[in-house]
């Protein structure tokens, strides 16, 4: 038996709304979809209304979450030097401490059983480490650091790398508060659209009903039908810092999920050519025609991404 797959991105819905308000209007009179809207009291033109303001604070949200990027971003081209330099030091003296490397607890350094250093993933945990890292330095007398040989033969700079610190800092708490607002702008958009959403739904099951000998006539409205029995999977793919891959075979009317922390970069097709839809985390996408390749781009230098896709087995 078909069935009919709703998209789950906002922007993809909006359009869905669209082409059912444009075939009812269009078919005027003889509109088939007359008597479910009278009997469910329905009503299309409130329904474009809604979705046109929950557009605007979709609008907002994606204006949020591009700053917030960009703040990201900024906060991780600061900050991945600075890192560097905190595990070249840490490397320096694991050697100093080879008979007893767990005397880099003491500053702060994670030692596994066997030896392994560790280091926390999220930008907050490294910017602590680092200032625990650097106050333990602090806490010798001048000269007298363990660290002060590897500082002097490498002329390191210690108060331009704290200074970056802070600048990161900053950076990531715009990041943050950018985020903060793109998830109440979603909450507002959602306010307003998912009543449209569950009439689409409603409006979607009584046109399958109505077409029951051939289903897919529900296609010259907008909505997606296909066949029950599908080869599809629903793939989870995660992406390493710095990272970027393709996937092919990904299903039109599908949906696009970021399962991660980061938001993730996606292009059509398999190169990174032109302007990417940037899907903040927790966020989704739908996936329109052209777009059964994508390419992905994690542009995180500091955190693992994640999403799922629907492809083809």
């Amino acid at each position: 038996m078909p069935r009919n797959i709703l998209p789950e991105a906002f922007t993809a819905q909006q359009s869905l709304l669209t082409s059912i308000v444009t075939k009812h209007n269009a078919d005027g009179t003889s509109s088939v979809l007359t008597p479910f809207l009278t009997q469910e009291k329905i009503d299309l033109p409130k329904a474009v209304t809604a979705g046109t303001d929950a557009a605007t604070h979709e609008q907002s949200r994606l204006l949020f979450t591009s700053t917030s990027e960009t703040q990201r971003r900024l906060r991780d081209n600061i900050f991945t030097p600075v890192f560097s330099s905190l595990q070249a030091w840490v490397q320096f003296l694991k050697k100093l401490y080879r008979s007893n490397t767990k005397e880099l607890t003491q500053w702060g350094i994670t030692i596994t059983d066997s030896g392994k250093i560790t280091y926390p993933a999220a930008f907050e945990d490294r910017a602590r480490l680092y200032k625990t890292f650097t106050n333990k330095h602090s806490s010798y007398a001048a000269g007298t650091s363990p660290l002060q040989p590897f500082i002097t033969a490498n002329e390191v700079d210690m108060a331009k790398l704290t200074t970056a610190v802070t600048k990161a800092t900053d950076a990531h708490q715009l990041y943050d508060d950018n985020a903060a607002k793109a998830t109440i702008e979603t909450s507002l958009r959602d306010g307003l659209w998912e009543p449209v959403f569950k009439n689409i739904k409603a409006i979607g099951a009584y046109l399958i009903g109505l077409y029951s000998s051939n289903p897919k006539k529900a296609t010259a409205w907008g909505f997606n039908i296909v066949d029950s029995v599908s080869k599809h999977q629903l793939r989870t793919t995660t992406l390493k810092p710095g990272e970027q891959k393709t996937s092919a075979a990904v299903i039109i009317g599908s949906t696009f999920t970021n399962t991660g922390t980061v938001p993730l970069h996606v292009y059509k097709g398999k190169t990174t050519t032109g302007t990417p839809a940037i899907i903040a985390a927790g966020e989704k996408m739908g996936i329109l025609k052209g777009f059964s390749v994508i390419t992905v781009v994690n542009p995180s230098t500091l955190e693992g991404g994640k999403f799922t896709v629907t492809v083809s087995r």
